[in-house]
């Protein structure tokens, strides 16, 4: 009986698990984040090439 008590104890005890929880949700909040600078960057280098493009034709017309 008293091993199961301290069975139950230590499982209770145990922060592991929420510990890698933790991380998992940290790591995807991470992720989400460079997910949405690489979009806006990319945007804006798009945009950039773009108006690089539309000089380049200007000039060459």
């Amino acid at each position: 009986m008293a091993q199961m008590l301290y069975s139950i104890e230590n499982f209770l005890g145990d922060e592991e698990g929420a510990s890698v929880i933790e991380y998992a949700v940290l790591i995807a909040l991470i992720i989400a984040g460079v997910i949405a600078i690489i979009g806006v960057i990319g945007q804006q280098v798009e945009n950039g090439f773009d108006g690089f493009n539309a000089l380049l034709t200007e000039l060459t017309e």
